[in-house]
């Protein structure tokens, strides 16, 4: 459709002629929200920011846009609500819950009556619901959940649905609006594990789960009273994964850790031991189906996956406390969890590697280089190896990013990013090493990987490099997926010789 790339953009929704698509997404030069015409194959930008715009959405009337927008240079956890006209976005609209608050994800009812969204007040998660014309407050709720996402309305509006995440679950909800109340139906019996997903047709809900041990093999059909009506099972998985369980551990400041401890056989078999780092930061290990995580178990690795302060699902504190230590107190919970390994039966204490991808590929390169006796071994996917070359090549969105977690750009912050890139420290590696980069990456950008990998060669360093020449952040192919985790396991079976 085009002959020029748009940037990196998603779709919010059509315009009811289906002429023009309303997108969400960002340049070199922007975070923005855009149509964009098929007829003239022009792309408009209504809406520019150099600050993030996240979560937005789109009327299904085709008139109304809105979007969350981080309006105070000072806080970048205050959020309020955007809300324009499509054909007239000059007039903006705005919608606080309070200065301070991080008011996110809104979602307007199938006859824009209503607008709902998430209000993040203190240590509080709310949901909220305005009236869609006149922008008042209608009703307020308090919710016992440290992450919201919005689904879908009913198509009455009288009800929508939502998945709530808390300690590394999600699960299935109902919120009813009667009057100025909200009525709140906790439906996490539907699934053991998370809730992934909640589509509706207007007559039925369509809900998809997994965990840590089984698949995404089937989904639930449910009557819009929340009765279970049909249940597929698509798919059946013969092989022995491991069983995940829950624990807590003490990072060395004394701080509690969440963490998933996956492994197969019984404790008499000493095993190699893996930490696994999510990406994000600002996400979680959850008790989610993850391919990579359960063929290193099926490989003979016992698993550890902790959610390392940073990460959602327990509280607004804990996701913001490495906002100005990235690569710092996170780190060092990684750390405490392969340590609480060491510890325990079952496990070799002289094989324990680390593993992760995107921010958790960063933080393999910054555990093996600022503490590189505690692992035998990493392996990291997309990460980033230079906060300050990382900046210099980022898109809008993601020079935002730097400045979130860095509280400025490289020329206000120099020491800080200097400290916290691995490029800084690359001298002190001792152990081997795997890194996996996509040569199109605009997240983690190719060319300071491919310079820490040549600093570390040049150096005399165990690096083993894989390139996708054709992938981004991650392989949206299979065939790249496969060829990328195949040698990473192969990696890591060799170097802590596993048979």
């Amino acid at each position: 459709v085009t002959s020029e790339p748009l940037g990196r953009v998603y779709v919010d929704g059509w315009t009811p002629d289906g002429q023009r698509l309303v997108l969400n997404g960002n340049d070199d030069d922007d975070n923005f929200i855009a149509v964009f015409d098929l007829r003239t194959r022009e792309m408009t930008k209504l809406f520019t920011s150099e600050r993030w715009l996240e979560n937005s959405d789109f009327s299904e009337d085709g008139l109304m846009v809105a979007i969350a927008v981080p309006r105070n240079a000072d806080d970048p956890e205050d959020h309020d609500i955007a809300v324009f006209e499509l054909d007239d976005p000059s007039e903006l609209r705005w919608i606080s819950t309070g200065e301070g608050h991080r008011d996110d994800d809104p979602l307007w009812s199938p006859d824009s009556a209503l607008l709902a969204f998430t209000a993040e007040i203190g240590d509080t998660t709310n949901l909220v619901i305005y009236d869609g014309a006149a922008l008042k407050e209608i009703a307020r709720k308090e919710i016992e959940a440290d992450v919201l996402s919005l689904r879908y309305w009913s198509p009455d509006s009288d009800f929508l649905d939502l998945i709530v995440e808390r300690h590394g679950r999600n699960s299935f909800w109902r919120a009813h609006l009667e009057g100025s109340d909200i009525r709140l139906v906790d439906r996490s019996d539907l699934s053991e594990g998370s809730i992934h997903t909640a589509h509706r047709d207007g007559e039925r809900v369509a809900v998809t789960s997994s965990a840590i041990n089984r698949p995404q093999t089937g989904l639930q059909l449910l009557d819009l009273d929340g009765n279970e009506v049909a249940e597929l099972d698509l798919v059946h998985l013969e092989l022995p994964l491991g069983t995940p369980r829950s624990v807590w551990l003490q990072s060395r400041d004394g701080a509690q850790i969440q963490a998933w401890v996956v492994r197969t056989g019984n404790d008499d078999e000493v095993q190699p031991g893996l930490v696994y780092v999510h990406g994000g930061p600002t996400m979680a290990s959850k008790d989610t189906w993850r391919r990579d995580m359960q063929a290193m178990v099926l490989s003979g690795f016992t698993v550890i996956a902790p959610n390392f302060r940073g990460s959602t699902g327990f509280g607004p504190e804990f996701r913001k406390a490495n906002i100005l230590d990235v690569g710092g107190k996170d780190l060092e919970d990684c750390i405490a969890a392969a340590e609480w390994l060491r510890k325990q039966p079952g496990i070799d204490r002289e094989r324990i590697g680390i593993t992760g991808g995107s921010y958790g590929g960063y933080m393999v390169l910054q555990a093996l280089t600022t503490s590189p006796d505690t692992f035998a071994v990493g392996a990291g996917t997309v990460p980033v190896a230079d906060w300050i070359q990382d900046y210099e090549l980022a898109d809008a969105s993601f020079r935002y990013y730097d400045v979130y977690f860095f509280g400025g750009a490289p020329d206000e912050k120099p020491d800080l990013y200097r400290e916290r890139s691995p490029i800084t420290h690359i001298q002190k590696l001792k152990a081997p090493l795997f890194i996996s980069a996509g040569r199109n990456d605009s997240r983690c950008p190719f060319p300071p990987i491919e310079h820490f990998v040549e600093k570390g060669w040049e150096l005399g360093k165990e690096i083993e490099f894989n390139v996708q020449e054709s992938e981004g952040h991650g392989a949206a192919r299979k065939t790249a997926a496969i060829d990328t985790e195949l040698k990473l396991l192969q990696f890591l079976r060799r170097r802590l010789a596993v048979a």
